[in-house]
């Protein structure tokens, strides 16, 4: 049970300390404390910050994909600026020689740390370029595409480097016509023209087989009845008795 002091000591006398604990994730034994004082009163020669550190001190930490976790080596990072000389260097050379050269040009600790430093980043780079070239494909045959509907929508007017079968001159109208259409009205004129006729179908389970579904599918040719079978009944042959039994019948005579 506390007792609050008396005389209560004033605002300003009041000093506030706070303490943050961090625990390094290569070692729990490992931690940090900072300490500081929270108090606007304080003079700014009080306005500093406390670090201790707590347990045995750790280099470095292995790489998080070893699996030797144990017996490996510390992981240490690449910096930055050497980052960006492979990146510079990768658009004009290849791995093997941009590792050799960063590896003579710069100090121990600033170099690669292996060759798989710089084989990893261009892979990097190479799945990055592909992606976007397939972004490109796709932007040029969306293109393609557009303009292929633009031109059937000019045959359809008569104008432009197409023009409309006889057979379907019937679909085609004017300009004045095609300029007062909406959209909509624009898009089932040009479907009444170009788009294919469909036609009911049947899929058979696996997939694999598909008919048209017409009302006399699965007749034979000139037949008039309907597809189901008629009803019929099966005759029982009587059966015919066998030699041994005849003789045996003869002997019951005699």
């Amino acid at each position: 049970m506390y007792y609050p002091l008396q005389p209560q000591p004033s605002p300003d006398d009041i000093v506030t300390l706070r303490r943050y604990y961090v625990t390094l994730a290569a070692n729990n034994n490992y931690k940090r404390c900072i300490t500081t004082l929270d108090n606007v009163s304080c003079s700014s020669q009080h306005n500093v910050a406390l670090v201790e550190y707590f347990g045995e001190h750790v280099v470095g930490a292995p790489h998080s994909k070893r699996k030797d976790v144990l017996h490996a080596d510390p992981y240490v990072r690449t910096p930055a600026a050497t980052m960006e000389q492979i990146a510079d260097l990768t658009q004009r050379l290849p791995t093997g020689e941009v590792y050799n050269k960063l590896c003579k040009d710069l100090e121990i600790d600033e170099a690669p740390r292996d060759y798989a430093v710089v084989e990893n980043f261009k892979a990097r780079q190479n799945r990055k370029e592909h992606n976007a070239n397939g972004q490109q494909h796709c932007a040029k045959i969306s293109a393609v595409v557009d303009a292929q509907h633009i031109e059937a929508d000019r045959a359809l007017c008569g104008r432009g480097k197409f023009m409309l079968a006889p057979s379907h001159a019937n679909h085609r109208p004017t300009v004045d016509r095609w300029k007062g259409m909406t959209a909509g009205q624009r898009r089932k004129a040009s479907d009444a023209c170009f788009k294919l006729a469909t036609y009911a179908c049947s899929t058979s389970t696996d997939g694999t087989l598909t008919v048209a579904s017409t009302p006399g599918a699965g007749k034979k040719p000139h037949q008039r009845k309907r597809k189901r079978a008629e009803k019929t009944t099966t005759v029982t042959s009587k059966k015919r008795p066998c030699v041994d039994s005849l003789e045996s019948d003869a002997d019951d005579f005699e």
